[in-house]
């Protein structure tokens, strides 16, 4: 694309239908020649590094079916020309640098299925001719800093499936428009400045897979939760309704999504007991941390063997962990910090249950723990007495060749906070390559086993001893110990650079 204007004359004008650039290093900008492809019905350019505006030339191409820029580095404006594109059923256009707003004359695009421009920079208010695009199926204008007044005139298509709002300033209410979506099959919300309570007729909206209203200010009980949810659908339901002010008991009739994978409720109010019925579900994560729930965790009536994360921290749970929860097989992270959780720390972690990531802060355990695969491991201020058992040393887990594991099982489905010397600090993107021990606040007595001090095969273990945190008086060895492992460290690097120079 040296010279654009040579290559497109070389190529049969007249001819060519389909152009496939994508998951290149295209660096340069789009050549205004393609306008000239006269009968291409499909451009993809997505997945490079081109830069610029977006050619006003586009617009000729009138027999364009498919449009593909995301993933690049464009930073113009929509120009209002692509609105002629009359044929256009699929447009992608995220995760730019595109500024402005939305064109009005996207209603024009008739034959519209899909128009996607999230992660963007587009401002201004969302026009009313989006509604008026009949065959729109999927709507995806989220993580850009559009605003206003979203009403029955912007979405009166009730043939669209997915709409996805996060991050457009909606405010007010709940909007009233979503009542007549009733084949709305995912819905995003999330950090869309709504407030108030859930409206009564959304319990009897059908066949939601997704519903995401996190982060927002919606307040009262979760009783217009849409209550029946029946199998439709090849991947499983999500319920995010995170980081909001709901009250009130978790309600029963959650139960009835009989295909919800994940579940987050954390950071609201809910109190009471978690409902038994909870465990039945087939859930792949449930969160609901940051609430007030009490009482003793329930044990489970069926055996949930996909449940992989579970987190119940910051709660005032209190008792034992039930055995039966050594019949989660599938389980990678388990949360439970910050509770009066009590006992034995229970001995199938480790031998029914290959944890990744273990997090018991400020409980009242007692005991070891034994699995090896952990990566994350925060036994910090409970009641653990004795000495630090040896096996801590044989942590694979904490190895980095290994910890790939947790980026690849676990990676974007919750977070975790992590205490150091006093400061929590919480890990969502990033959590797949933090290795983490506390041990800290307990009673333990006696010398750092050996075995712990040969952690230095870990490449990043001075990022460790940061976090492992142990007794005052044990920090003076193993300081010595750190500078003599990034000696190490350093004369490994030193030695990989020197054979890349030869």
């Amino acid at each position: 694309m040296i010279n654009p204007s040579t290559n497109v004359s070389e190529c049969s004008q007249n001819a060519l239908e389909i152009l496939y650039l994508d998951w290149n290093i295209l660096k340069c900008s789009i050549p205004k020649s393609l306008g000239r492809l006269t009968n291409l019905r499909r451009l993809d350019l997505s997945f490079n590094e081109l830069k610029g505006s977006i050619p006003k030339a586009l617009g000729k191409l009138r027999s364009l079916q498919g449009l593909y820029l995301s993933f690049n580095q464009l930073n113009s404006s929509i120009p209002e020309s692509l609105g002629r594109l009359t044929a256009l059923t699929q447009m992608f256009m995220g995760l730019n640098q595109l500024t402005g707003p939305i064109p009005v004359s996207l209603g024009r695009l008739t034959s519209l299925r899909v128009f996607s421009v999230s992660s963007n920079l587009l401002n201004g208010i969302i026009p009313n001719s989006v509604g008026q695009v009949t065959k729109l199926h999927l709507l995806d204008i989220s993580e850009n800093s559009l605003q206003g007044v979203v009403s029955e005139d912007h979405f009166a298509n009730p043939r669209c499936l997915i709409f996805q709002l996060s991050s457009c300033k909606i405010g007010g209410g709940f909007p009233q428009w979503f009542r007549t979506q009733m084949n709305l099959e995912e819905l995003v919300l999330s950090n869309a400045s709504i407030s108030g309570p859930l409206p009564r007729w959304l319990r009897l909206m059908p066949f939601i897979r997704v519903l995401d209203l996190s982060h927002n200010k919606l307040t009262g009980h979760l009783k217009n939760v849409p209550s029946v949810h029946k199998v439709r659908y090849e991947y499983g339901a999500k319920l995010l309704l995170q980081n909001n002010l709901f009250k009130g008991l978790i309600p029963r009739w959650l139960c009835t999504w009989t295909d919800l994978e994940v579940l987050d409720l954390s950071r609201n109010r809910l109190t009471g007991k978690i409902p038994k019925c909870l465990w039945n579900l087939s859930l792949d994560v449930m969160l609901l941390s940051s609430n007030r729930l009490s009482g003793v965790i329930p044990s489970s009536l069926d055996h949930n063997s996909s449940l992989r994360w579970l987190q119940l921290n910051d709660n005032n749970f209190s008792g034992e962990l039930p055995r039966d929860f050594g019949y989660f097989i599938n389980l990678k992270a388990l949360d439970l910090g910050e509770n009066s959780i009590s006992g034995n720390i229970p001995e199938w972690i480790g031998e029914n249950i290959s944890l990744i990531a273990l997090r018991l802060h400020k409980n009242n355990f007692v005991g070891k723990c034994k699995s090896k695969q952990l990566q994350i491991l925060d036994l910090g201020h409970n009641n653990l007495t004795g000495s630090i058992p040896y096996c801590f040393g044989e942590l694979d887990g904490m190895r980095w060749s290994l910890a790939y594991s947790f980026y690849v099982d676990l990676f974007g489905y919750g977070n975790m906070t992590q205490v150091l010397k006093g400061v929590a600090l919480e890990y969502t993107k990033t959590l797949a390559f933090v290795l983490n021990m506390d041990l800290s606040s307990n009673k333990l007595v006696g010398e750092i086993p050996e075995a712990l001090t040969k952690l230095d095969e870990l490449v990043g273990f001075w990022g460790i001893v940061g976090v492992l945190l142990l007794k005052k008086r044990w920090r003076h060895k193993l300081f010595i110990f750190t500078e003599e492992a990034i000696d190490k460290i350093y004369v490994v690097v030193a030695v990989r650079v020197l054979k890349m120079r030869r």
